[in-house]
């Protein structure tokens, strides 16, 4: 396991020390366990080029759309026509 070293607040130290001593956990422990269910629940949104991406591949599929299977060794060929 990784150690980090974070600055909280201390209004978020207290409610950490509240969380700890209500549920009998060392602080450790409740500080891991608030950032797993936080990342778990995390949304990140998608900036507009990486949706309209997303928006042409879920297109794409949904309309049966492939590409060359050879794009991926002669893509300069697809690209710049060499």
């Amino acid at each position: 396991m990784s150690s980090v070293v974070l600055k909280i607040t201390e209004g978020t130290r207290e409610q950490l020390d509240n969380l700890a001593h209500i549920t009998g956990k060392p602080k450790d422990t409740v500080l891991l366990e608030v950032v797993e269910t936080g990342l778990k629940n995390y949304q990140t949104t998608p900036t507009k080029g990486v949706k309209a991406l997303l928006d042409l591949a879920q297109w794409a599929e949904e309309h049966h759309i492939t590409g060359p299977s050879d794009l991926s060794t002669n893509h300069n060929k697809y690209a710049w026509g060499e």
